[in-house]
């Protein structure tokens, strides 16, 4: 899944003890915008705390509550090791926990879960003064997040305990001990099952619909990739090698990342009835179809007007710097070094993964005014770039005359 990077805030420049978050984190790849740092998270890597709940909530992913049970402890493991550092969070919810799998995904059918990395994002500005009260408060965020998660399998008896027992505490020793002991009592821990598990579904029919699923999703992204080369070829006419079309891909992903949300969604909501075999008049390949036919065509058209309209901010940017020089040229007979498009397309495509982070952009107006916001901030860009240039000129000249 090449195309899915997620982009999420990580803290501010002058976060406080940010040097020791990095360093702590061992994030991959680290952007910073404005002064502002970001982490791009490659999808086919990693799944966020927050959307893996709600796929095991609405059952279209089958986890065994003895794997929520070992996820949730690596978790407060994780959390621990973060104190040890002398660091608090002071947001830890789930939508600011990213999990690594080792050389497996998340899946309809049950799967051998062995964690790789976890990840917090989206720290919070805190008095690190106050230490105790930041940690307290991370425990709890940590064990009312838990604590949602394993509720969607209190049927079972030995759920029912381990919550009452959870909310009753705020120490996190305490807390990965119940876990710790939980998972000693009752869970197999070659299968990951609880003893007695009662999560029962149809595993064969699964299976089945796994390829036709993962099927899906590649053909998804090959219609994009080849999509966007068309689209590109006919806009800018260039090669694939050159710097410019390489930026303006990168810029295209980011958008995907946005829309391809809304058809994943759409899809997991209307086959959790063909999995569950409570839809017994659907079949899975029809469902697939009738996406494709809707929703792949209505997509790549909104890729394709909202890649139109940065595609005519990044040739309105080169022009306001053509337009400056004839001005320098005709006044002071001089030359100034300009930014190249792929400059441009850089500088868009960082200034698009900053806004996309704070932003949720399924409808075309909020796309439109993180357009205006990256228009101004590179207008703004631009015109400080030539001024120094020109001052460079100017003082070149005045030294030159003495």
């Amino acid at each position: 899944m090449e195309y899915y990077q997620t982009i999420q805030y990580i803290a501010q420049e002058n976060f406080p003890y940010l040097d020791k978050i990095l360093e702590f984190e061992k994030y991959k790849k680290v952007i910073n915008c404005n002064n502002d740092y970001l982490i791009s998270l490659p999808q086919d890597e990693y799944i966020c705390l927050e959307e893996l709940i709600e796929l095991t909530k609405s059952q279209y992913l089958r986890i065994y509550i003895g794997q929520v049970i070992m996820i949730a402890n690596r978790i407060l493991q994780y959390l621990k090791q973060l104190f040890v550092q002398k660091i608090t969070h002071g947001n830890l919810c789930s939508n600011n926990i990213y999990i690594r799998l080792d050389d497996q995904k998340f899946n309809i059918i049950p799967i051998r879960v062995e964690i790789a990395q976890i990840h917090f994002v989206n720290y919070k500005f805190l008095n690190q003064k106050q230490f105790q009260l930041n940690r307290v408060k991370d425990i709890q965020d940590a064990r009312n997040t838990i604590v949602s998660w394993i509720s969607q399998y209190k049927k079972i008896s030995q759920i029912k305990d381990l919550i009452d027992n959870l909310n009753q505490t705020n120490s996190l020793g305490l807390i990965i001990d119940l876990l710790e002991n939980f998972k000693k009592k009752y869970i197999y821990i070659e299968t990951q099952e609880l003893i007695n598990d009662e999560l029962i579904f149809d595993e064969d029919k699964r299976i089945n619909c796994l390829n036709s699923i993962l099927e899906f999703y590649q053909d998804f992204y090959q219609q994009q990739e080849l999509h966007i080369e068309t689209w590109l070829d006919n806009r800018f006419n260039i090669a694939q090698d050159h710097p410019f079309y390489i930026q303006l891909k990168e810029i295209y992903k980011l958008i995907l990342t946005q829309n391809q949300r809304n058809i994943f969604t759409i899809f997991q909501i209307q086959s959790i009835g063909i999995l569950n075999e409570s839809d017994q008049d659907t079949k899975l390949d029809d469902l697939i179809e009738q996406i494709k036919e809707i929703h792949f065509q209505h997509h790549q058209q909104l890729n394709e007007q909202q890649m139109q309209q940065i595609g005519n901010q990044i040739d309105q940017l080169a022009q306001r710097q053509i337009s400056f020089q004839l001005k320098i040229q005709e006044k002071w007979n001089t030359q100034l070094k300009i930014l190249q498009n792929e400059q441009i397309a850089c500088a868009y495509k960082i200034l698009l993964a900053y806004e996309l982070s704070k932003f949720n952009c399924n409808e075309m107006k909020v796309f439109q005014k993180i357009q205006q916001i990256i228009q101004i901030c590179l207008e703004k860009e631009i015109d400080q770039y030539l001024e120094f240039q020109l001052k460079k000129k100017i003082l070149k000249l005045m030294n030159d005359l003495k």
